[in-house]
């Protein structure tokens, strides 16, 4: 029998990732290793304090980020955090949560304000911010918040293309899990599908692996596709249908 559909995007977004992860950061997502608590915890804050992308940088939300792949305490938030820091803070503290500038009950975009800023920069930031806000969606079990993230997914859709993403896969386990929902259009599910799979694309134009960042981004997605079809609800919203685990 063929693995489900989801099960192969997590097998190839973790294919991707692994050749770019350091040894240390692979024995570290290894969540059930023997490692004391205390020296892992002392190991994951060294990794995170040294962690760069391949050409060097570092961005604001790599600590919540990073913290969150490697489950543990991010630390104190930033006294004044962009709207995608709070989105990934939001893995670690509830008050990130509202904090946030959104409206909820809206369609469009998550982040109005951002309008102003470049392409690029903006496009980054929300994409960013929808994968953040997938696992407070998880977390929170929460209906509203996948169906208001579903909503600013559609309309990147619909106004956006994924290569102004600057090549970076956020969210491409979202788009993923939107092709596979059997209530959307034949259409829509193309479309997003063709979405998740540039956005896989992207992250290895013109190298043979992604760069360390964006494995992590992959890492991640396939981890939240994971979780989600280990997830139960009394009432399984559509998007995660086809991730739930069968009925027996």
């Amino acid at each position: 029998m063929p693995a489900p559909a989801h099960a192969q995007w997590v097998r190839r977004l973790r294919l991707a990732a692994r050749p770019s992860l350091s040894p240390d950061l692979r024995r570290l997502l290894d969540h059930d290793s023997d490692e004391p608590q205390p020296a892992r915890d002392a190991d994951c804050r060294a990794l995170i304090d040294a962690f760069t992308d391949n050409a060097g940088h570092r961005r604001p939300v790599d600590r919540p980020l990073l913290s969150h792949l490697l489950r543990c305490a991010g630390g104190d938030m930033p006294a004044d955090p962009r709207p995608d820091e709070l989105a990934w803070w939001c893995c670690h503290t509830r008050a990130a949560y509202h904090r946030l500038p959104i409206d909820w009950i809206a369609d469009g975009r998550l982040f109005r304000d951002l309008g102003d800023d470049a392409i690029e920069t903006w496009t980054d930031a929300e994409l960013s911010s929808l994968h953040a806000l997938s696992w407070e969606g998880l977390r929170a079990r929460s209906p509203a918040i996948l169906s208001r993230i579903t909503r600013a997914a559609e309309w990147l859709l619909a106004e956006v293309q994924p290569d102004n993403a600057t090549e970076r896969p956020w969210a491409v386990h979202f788009f993923a899990a939107m092709s596979l929902d059997a209530a959307r259009t034949p259409e829509s599910r193309a479309r997003a599908d063709l979405y998740a799979q540039t956005l896989l694309n992207n992250a290895l134009v013109g190298r043979e692996r992604p760069d360390r960042f964006s494995a992590c981004i992959l890492w991640d997605a396939a981890n939240w596709l994971e979780s989600a079809s280990r997830m139960t609800w009394q009432r399984t919203p559509p998007l995660l249908a086809p991730l739930a685990p069968p009925s027996r």
